[in-house]
């Protein structure tokens, strides 16, 4: 895929507890982020701009963190290999459900009234709200590959009506057309990544789209740094 976008930084903020990022929801000035590995999973969440974590919550050493999700009343947490899916409440920061799910849990964000998510494949589910059952799935395809699909689709957010995606072990955000899985753009996003990647466990996980329209906060696992960026025309 060649890069159609670039990304310019509007302002850097301190990352909390520069956790193992898996997923990231924005609320206002409020970030819920979800962390991984076995043993250091947490629900956390902190005002964008400081530097200490408001509340953490920790999940049990069998589970791995991955993806979240905030609708209607439900912050919904993903997890890896569990095939399991933890519904919180947002407002007393209390775990109210476990559902099963049907694939392992990569990235999640909410589209409308369901939720969307990945699996590290080329594949995407759209599912129920309620019970996170699979109401249809379309594959990411790139028509400069030749409609390949596009795998390695992690955390993702829906704005300007695109499915935004980060892709796994890369500097690049992958654009997807909720409706056919056509790729629209690349965003290359090297220019951040290159200050802080320091192998593969570091690599850019954590995208959230902002209330300002265009802007989008971008991180990465263990990074110390989050950043409020928009995408621009001029890729690299």
């Amino acid at each position: 895929m060649v890069p159609t976008l670039g990304v310019e930084v509007i302002e850097r903020y301190p990352h909390p507890g520069q956790g193992f990022t898996q997923g990231l929801v924005v609320e206002g000035d409020l970030v819920w982020e979800s962390t991984g590995l076995y043993g250091q999973s947490t629900l956390r969440c902190y005002r964008l701009g400081d530097a200490v974590l408001q509340w953490v919550g920790a999940l049990g050493d069998e589970l791995f963190g991955e993806g979240i999700c905030r609708i209607g009343c439900s912050l919904w947490q993903l997890t890896w290999k569990e095939h399991l899916a933890l519904r919180w409440c947002p407002r007393t920061r209390t775990l109210q459900q476990t559902v099963a799910l049907d694939r392992h849990g990569w990235g999640a964000c909410r589209m409308g009234g369901v939720l969307v998510t990945t699996d590290g494949t080329d594949e995407l589910v759209v599912r129920n709200a309620h019970a996170l059952c699979p109401v249809r799935t379309l594959r990411a395809t790139a028509a400069a590959c030749g409609s390949d699909p596009i795998g390695r689709l992690n955390d993702l957010t829906y704005a300007r009506g695109r499915l935004w995606t980060n892709l796994f072990r890369t500097p690049f955000i992958a654009a997807v057309h909720p409706r056919t899985g056509q790729v629209t753009d690349v965003v290359d996003v090297t220019r951040l990544t290159c200050d802080h990647v320091r192998g593969p466990l570091t690599c850019l996980n954590g995208i959230a789209a902002l209330p300002e329209p265009g802007h989008f906060l971008l991180t990465g696992k263990q990074w110390p740094y989050m950043y409020r960026v928009r995408f621009t025309a001029e890729p690299g």
